[in-house]
């Protein structure tokens, strides 16, 4: 009776040990067949301000991406598919990019607005863009004055009380939308850039920029 019995209780177990595994391998197999991964949205640019009727090489750094939709407010071409395409901008003024990733149907959206600065240049001009956005998405996250034709400056940026909010004398220092470690608000910046030129030129520059999150 006790052999009887052992061995009715080594059939269950071994039964049971099957059926488990056989259970494992086939939903193991389901969710291997049917799982998308979420795509990541992102991408890089050559630059982000340039003259009218230059170009700007865009990669696409997207994760699990499978398709991309890319759309370009006032450039040529305007949307495209191409994984990392150059576009043209021939009219002046701040443009947004979209790129959106697919896999499956799963989707991600990057929106990356006023990101592209086009302006009419000439000998000695100063650029400073009019809408700054310091979110964090590497995006026109730092207020830079860009100009190829600068030899010595100094820029001064006050808020609309007339506080100063940040200065700096070095082209390659921008501000990064924070005052004393503290994120300033949103509104209206005013600055003042006193610019000396590589051909000897002394100009100040006044101007303002809305900061927007």
């Amino acid at each position: 009776m006790k052999r009887t019995l052992l061995i009715i209780i080594a059939f269950v177990f071994i039964f049971h040990h099957n059926l488990l595994s056989q259970n494992t391998k086939e939903n193991t197999g389901h969710i291997n067949i049917h799982t998308k991964i979420q795509p990541l949205a992102k991408f890089s640019a050559t630059d982000s301000v340039i003259c009218k009727g230059q170009y700007i090489a865009f990669t696409d750094l997207s994760d699990s991406t499978a398709v991309r939709i890319w759309y370009f407010e006032g450039g040529n071409p305007d949307t495209t598919n191409v994984r990392n395409p150059v576009v043209t901008y021939n009219t002046i003024g701040s443009f947004s990019v979209t790129l959106i990733a697919k896999n499956g149907s799963n989707t991600d959206t990057l929106f990356a607005p006023y990101l592209i600065s086009v302006t009419e240049c000439e000998e000695n001009y100063v650029f400073v863009p009019n809408i700054f956005t310091p979110n964090e998405d590497g995006n026109n996250d730092i207020l830079y004055v860009i100009s190829p034709y600068i030899k010595e400056m100094y820029m001064v940026i006050y808020d609309r009380w007339g506080k100063k909010v940040f200065e700096t004398s070095d082209i390659a220092v921008g501000w990064t939308g924070e005052i004393k470690g503290q994120k300033a608000e949103q509104g209206t910046y005013v600055y003042y850039i006193d610019v000396t030129f590589k051909n000897g030129e002394v100009r100040r520059i006044k101007g303002n920029f809305s900061l927007i999150r």
